[in-house]
């Protein structure tokens, strides 16, 4: 946890914040000096930096939109309830019913006493 909280601060620093960093293929590095290498390095792991501020961002993004069209369904058996959250009903009710399933036994976990909604 706090390598995520130092890798978003740093990600969130000014020195980031710029333009964005083009890398280009290297050729010969034979051929380049050390500084030249160093900064060659420094570019590449600024545009890894880049790189996964946006795709931190987009996570977050995705995760902060409730789904829309998401079924919940519930049952209870024997003072238990069970419920289970899924994109469609059928999926829904089939997880609520498994999970009721394992707690207790398949006989008691009638799909007519499944209540969904949306």
């Amino acid at each position: 946890m706090k390598t995520l909280i130092a890798l978003l601060f740093i990600l969130s620093s000014p020195l980031f914040a710029s333009d964005i960093t083009i890398v280009m293929p290297g050729k010969e590095y034979g051929k380049y000096s050390n500084d030249e290498l160093r900064m060659r390095i420094w570019n590449l792991e600024k545009a890894v930096m880049q790189l996964q501020q946006k795709v931190f961002a987009m996570e977050i993004s995705q995760n902060s939109i409730p789904t829309a069209g998401s079924w919940t369904c519930m049952i209870k058996s024997f003072g238990k309830s069970f419920s289970s959250t899924a994109p469609t009903k059928t999926k829904a009710m089939a997880d609520v019913i498994a999970d009721c399933s394992k707690a207790t036994n398949a006989v008691h976990c009638d799909e007519d006493e499944v209540s969904c909604g949306q």
